[in-house]
């Protein structure tokens, strides 16, 4: 149930009683999986670890090691902290992770949670599915911080929404504590979002949380926080009808801006761009590209903004919006005769890097994209460079990246889906569980990524006609 307040959030009052509190608990789950232990590579230590989240100097302590898988992990019952398991092999490689979300140990008292471990090398299902089909590349948004809300199930008249609690570990009623948002309503029909937003809103005491569903020429807001929702109607600049962005990918910032870019789409150029400002609350911004672009690639890189490429055989072949800018900034990179469209982008390294890398996609003639790195601080005369090593073949796909780890999840033509981790010199296949076509990719702020949605593949083999794929597959990035 998305709930007004978290249970990990509630204050407890710890000097009403003179007894000390006792100590809370993670309890490891590896959820539908049993072999998450035992796949090959094999870890051979495990490692626990943990990090306030209060103090600005805070460093990461190591809480326990162990030859053997950890079961549980003790919650003291002071500060506010995270927690991770991590698992390496025999060559010191992280196999195995699990990372929990901050929690207040007076919070935690006597309490269990459970808490899933997942492999960086294949996908892994957590405990439990949706209820109700979400369908082929259903929209997705984090609510609270910590549901995963799907809101794909759509037909002519109405939309079946379902969400899956990230602490809890389960499927998760999408409902307030008096309105239900398991099934909506749409303004004009057929009732079905091209893209979604979630984002939050701040006042002086009340945390507020938005969802926006965009159709395709209409969008209405969702107010999570009371249940209500509303039409509402797309900005005077940047673009005027929300058919110009209907489609397009939506990228969410650290710092909890969004934007829903319409050049990512594959069914129609666009030059739009809508910005939703966590400053500003549930303020809307339209932003327009230099150039209209089809397919483009796109990502957000802290410090450097938000960054769109490809998807225009004679336009400069990069677009940058700086934080806080109104402006898209087009780099000295020249068109890109090939036209590369349904390309990833994926950070060479997000805490330090301006270099950003280009991966999978089609040229204009159909032929594999190869793949390049561009220099985003380049200046004049920019020319992209070769990445060897590290071309897929794959027409369309999205990148996401944590530091030094990347993943690419794509999509085959048939729509089936796969996936790579990317090095610095190569590219490895991840393992998927359940095979699957069109589904959707989405990063998760407990450090996996997750396949929501799409249809089963039968024995792996078949693209269609195997079920719909109700479980969540994770890899921890």
């Amino acid at each position: 149930m998305i709930r007004l307040c978290l249970p990990v959030c509630v204050a407890v009052c710890c000097a009403c009683s003179a007894e000390p509190l006792p100590a809370g608990h993670y309890s490891i789950t590896t959820g539908q999986e049993t072999d998450t232990y035992s796949l090959e590579p094999a870890p051979v230590t495990y490692t626990v670890s943990s990090l306030s989240s209060t103090e600005s100097n805070a460093t990461v302590t190591q809480v326990e090691t162990s030859s053997q898988p950890i079961t549980t992990i003790e919650i003291p019952a002071t500060g506010t902290n995270w927690y991770w398991l991590k698992g390496e092999d025999a060559d010191g490689s992280r196999r195995v992770q699990a990372t929990s979300f901050a929690i207040s140990g007076v919070t935690a008292a006597g309490y269990q949670y459970p808490l899933f471990a997942g492999r960086t090398d294949a996908f892994c299902r957590p405990p439990g599915e949706f209820v109700t089909a979400q369908g082929d590349h259903p929209p997705t948004g984090l609510v609270w911080g910590r549901y995963l809300w799907a809101l794909g199930g759509s037909s002519d008249t109405s939309m079946a929404t379902d969400s899956y609690d990230l602490i809890g570990w389960g499927e998760s009623s999408p409902q307030t504590t008096d309105n239900s948002f398991s099934t909506l309503t749409c303004p004009e029909q057929p009732c079905k979002f091209e893209s979604f937003a979630a984002y939050s809103y701040y006042d002086s005491t009340t945390i507020y949380q938005f969802g926006l569903g965009i159709g395709a020429d209409w969008a209405i807001s969702l107010n999570v926080y009371d249940g209500t929702s509303q039409s509402v109607t797309a900005p005077t600049k940047g673009f005027t009808s929300w058919a110009e962005i209907a489609g397009g990918r939506t990228l969410t910032t650290d710092s909890g801006d969004v934007y829903v870019v319409g050049a990512t789409r594959s069914s129609a150029e666009s030059s739009a761009v809508l910005e939703i400002s966590a400053a500003t609350g549930n303020q809307l911004a339209g932003r327009a590209l230099n150039a209209t672009r089809m397919g483009a690639a796109a990502t957000y890189i802290e410090n450097i903004g938000l960054v769109v490429i490809g998807g225009n055989a004679t336009e400069p072949d990069v677009e940058i919006l700086a934080p806080a800018g109104s402006t898209f900034t087009k780099l000295t990179y020249p068109a890109d005769p090939d036209g590369v469209q349904g390309a990833a982008l994926v950070a060479a390294n997000s805490a330090s890097s301006n270099i950003v890398w280009r991966i999978g996609g089609r040229k204009a003639d159909g032929t594999p994209a190869p793949s390049v790195a561009y220099d985003l601080a380049c200046a004049q005369e920019c020319v992209s460079q070769p990445l060897t090593g590290r071309d897929l073949d794959v027409p369309t796909a999205t990148g996401f990246f944590y530091k030094e780890n990347r993943i690419v999840v794509g999509e085959q033509a048939d729509g089936t889906m796969v996936a790579w981790r990317i090095t610095d010199t190569d590219t490895t296949p991840i393992l998927q569980r359940r095979p699957r076509r069109s589904a959707s990719a989405v990063q998760l702020p407990n450090g996996f990524v997750a396949l929501v949605g799409g249809t089963l593949l039968v024995d792996g083999s078949d693209a269609g006609n195997g079920g719909d794929a109700l479980s969540l597959e994770l890899v921890a990035l």
